[in-house]
């Protein structure tokens, strides 16, 4: 019989401190690879005068952290290394539209903690950059701009502060601009989403926007939506329906 390879000893308490201090909570996630990505992604703001174009290397770490950041392990992470306020430096020190985007997308994910989302809300130039960056016409940043609007208007605890800087922005202008002038099939479907939820959460909204806009806009982005039985469609019926009880309320 062959002799057998005697068992490795357990790992001690301290041992196994060691070999996982890297981890970022539970997870496999590397704390030391997230802080050079973050780095990295602050040292792109100093070329952007020489070139607005994201490395290849760089997008895909930047991607690859966006996809962690759903983790809740790893959004506290980032929280706690004070992500928020990096993401926010790279929106307002980059030319780079996909930085914006990416930086945008990670807050919107880290947003879904509860605690997090309170975080971003006490921080009143974050909303007021987010509100403002509605007037950009890249569809990307478009998407994550209305994703985190909608995230934080879902939460009981952050709604009140955003509807409040929503009514003295310029967003439900911008929500039926792009209604009625985009094709963005995923774009079409957050800001359905995030008007149809806005009005849901206040109906008085309706009275402060264009009403003949407001379903002009609602009309064409059904057009766009013909062949969709989904979400957008249903999202944008519903509207339909709130401006129709709105019309026989005032009638």
């Amino acid at each position: 019989m062959a002799a057998r390879n005697p068992s490795p000893p357990p790992i001690s308490e301290q041992e196994a401190d060691v070999l996982y201090s890297d981890n970022i909570g539970d997870t496999l996630f590397s704390r030391k690879w997230v802080l050079k990505v973050l780095f990295n992604a602050t040292q792109q703001i100093k070329s952007d005068n020489e070139n607005i174009n994201v490395a290849d290397s760089l997008d895909s770490e930047l991607c690859e952290l966006w996809d962690m950041s759903m983790n809740k392990d790893v959004a506290i992470f980032l929280q706690e290394v004070d992500g928020v306020d990096i993401f926010l430096e790279i929106i307002l020190g980059s030319k780079s539209s996909r930085l914006t985007e990416i930086s945008i997308g990670i807050m919107a994910n880290m947003a879904c903690q509860e605690d997090i989302c309170k975080d971003i809300t006490n921080r009143e130039k974050l909303i007021e950059v987010m509100l403002i960056l509605m007037d950009h016409r890249d569809a990307p940043i478009l998407v994550e701009v209305t994703r985190l609007v909608h995230v934080a208007i879902s939460k009981n605890e952050t709604r009140d502060k955003w509807m409040n800087a929503i009514q003295h922005s310029t967003l439900l202008d911008n929500l039926i601009f792009i209604l009625e002038n985009s094709v963005n099939e995923e774009l079409l479907l957050n800001c359905s989403l995030l008007l149809s939820s806005l009005l849901t959460y206040n109906k008085s909204l309706v009275e402060i926007v264009d009403d003949e806009k407001l379903r002009k806009a609602v009309v064409e982005a059904i057009k766009q939506t013909k062949n969709d039985s989904g979400k957008t469609r249903e999202n944008l019926l519903y509207i339909q329906d709130l401006l129709s009880e709105q019309e026989c309320t005032s009638s």
